[in-house]
């Protein structure tokens, strides 16, 4: 029986592009479109017209590194969803830098975020809200935080990065990274039980 490709790890599955694989690419494509496009989102705001072109533009570059990692001898990439996550995060910087200014997320729910509120905010809530009500507000809750704090939470607790990877994409530091995350969680909790006395964050 030939070997699902979706069982396979980014590392496996990025050396299997490598020798030719196309099927390994579009897997990786599979994997991680939804979560790069609900991070561009959360960058350049969910009505940007630009997202759409930094969001084929970064699955682009990372085809095209298959024929950078052949005739420079580059060392493969072990972690991809890390990789893609920087290249769409520097495209996205360029295209605020371009309009000279940072839009804010929409106030709807934004469908590019697939995942439930369990998955995505375990840390911040029980099971005392309804999926949908807790969505809802939790959205509300994030578009509201400064851009430095709302891009760490979109990538540890939306997208499920480790610290470190948090840190890497953002180029920051561990510290700052676990600091930024829970100011960012703090504000939340507060935006969240408005009768709680709100902290400047």
């Amino acid at each position: 029986m030939p070997e699902s490709l979706p069982a396979l790890c980014d590392a496996e599955l990025f050396e299997r592009f490598l020798a030719g694989e196309n099927r390994a690419y579009t897997t990786l494509y599979h994997r991680y479109a939804a979560r790069v496009m609900g991070y561009i989102n959360s960058l350049l705001g969910g009505e940007n017209q630009a997202a759409d072109d930094v969001f084929q533009e970064t699955f682009l570059r990372l085809f095209r590194e298959r024929n950078r990692i052949d005739h420079e001898n580059r060392t493969p990439l072990l972690n991809v969803g890390g990789w893609l996550f920087r290249v769409a995060r520097n495209l996205s910087l360029n295209q605020i830098r371009s309009e000279s200014y940072l839009t804010e997320l929409p106030v709807e729910f934004n469908p590019h975020l697939i995942t439930t509120s369990g998955e995505a905010f375990p840390a911040l809530f029980g099971e005392h809200l309804e999926e949908e009500e807790l969505l809802r507000k939790v959205y509300k809750a994030v578009e509201a935080l400064p851009p430095t704090l709302r891009e760490v939470f979109v990538l540890r607790e939306v997208n499920g990065m480790s610290y470190e990877e948090t840190a890497a994409i953002i180029d920051c530091t561990m510290e700052a990274t676990r600091m930024r995350l829970s100011r960012a969680r703090s504000a939340i909790r507060q935006m969240l039980t408005p009768n709680t006395e709100k902290s400047n964050y």
